[in-house]
């Protein structure tokens, strides 16, 4: 119930993997939010904002919005947006707008921004 998955972007269009996930009870967490990069000496590229909004509006359009946390994974100076990054205001400016195109409400998003976190860290009494 406590176990958190951390970079699931990268396997976000793989719904039978994650969704086998989600149903053991692990939260899957898409933390690579408006980190475009490509890791050339991988050759690796991270999935879009508008991958990332497909897939976890997908998620919660097959009832696990409830085990989903967002956040971005600003560990580099060039990631903050006085160096020309997204910044850390980037999901609420820019990534929310699109998970309204791709049909999440109001109740959607408080779930996945506000309320999951606070399941998940807060220890009921």
């Amino acid at each position: 119930a406590r176990v958190v998955l951390c970079h699931m972007s990268p396997s976000g269009a793989d719904l039978a993997y994650q969704s086998a996930l989600l149903r053991r009870g692990a939260w899957l967490q898409y933390d690579m939010i408006g980190m475009e990069v490509f890791y050339a000496d991988q050759g690796v590229q991270c999935p879009s904002d508008e991958e990332n909004a497909v897939h976890v509006a997908r998620l919660v359009e097959h009832g696990f919005g409830g085990q989903v946390l967002l956040s971005h994974d600003i560990f580099l100076k060039s990631l903050l947006r006085r160096h020309g990054g997204p910044g850390y205001a980037h999901i609420l400016q820019f990534f929310v707008p699109r998970l309204r195109r791709h049909g999440l409400h109001d109740t959607a998003i408080d779930t996945l921004l506000v309320q999951n976190p606070r399941r998940l860290f807060v220890k009921e009494k």
